[in-house]
């Protein structure tokens, strides 16, 4: 992965950044927790978990559409270079954004070959995320062993 693809607040060289310190001080948190639930699915996993383990998975890859990225803050870097580049089913706005481009990439993924290619992976990431969160799916397999795991065993 490029710099540029990491959450801003890794990227900073302010040690005292505010976000710097709360995402210390929540990781550090997760120590003492019983279960760390990743948003996450089989098919998806990884290098791709890895990079998100401390992400939500999008819900645009859920949905089944694909995206415009417009990166700025936060997870949003690493979202963006997995859209784009690993899932294929995203396009990355320019920094120097202008109107023109922007409507250039709307007809593009709206009517596009390219945006063909990406509706038609979106819809297949959505098709395996809902088949891994029914009965016997892959998360629903991981979140039943999670409840047997943490509360079960406990009592």
């Amino acid at each position: 992965m490029r710099l540029r693809d990491f959450p801003s607040f890794i990227r900073t060289t302010d040690p005292d950044e505010y976000i710097v310190h709360y995402v210390l001080r929540e990781t550090e948190r997760t120590a003492g927790a019983s279960a760390v639930i990743l948003n996450s699915f089989a098919d998806l996993e990884g290098e791709a978990v890895e990079a998100m383990e401390a992400l939500g998975l999008p819900k645009s890859l859920c949905g089944g559409v694909p995206v415009i990225s417009w990166p700025f803050f936060a997870d949003q870097q690493t979202n963006c270079r997995y859209q784009c580049n690993e899932w294929g089913v995203g396009m990355e706005i320019d920094n120097n954004v202008r109107r023109d481009a922007v409507a250039g990439l709307i007809t593009e993924i709206m009517e596009g070959e390219k945006g063909k290619g990406m509706r038609k992976r979106a819809a297949e990431w959505k098709k395996s995320a809902v088949k891994a969160a029914m009965p016997g799916g892959s998360s629903h397999r991981n979140f039943d062993g999670l409840v047997y795991d943490v509360l079960l065993l406990k009592n």
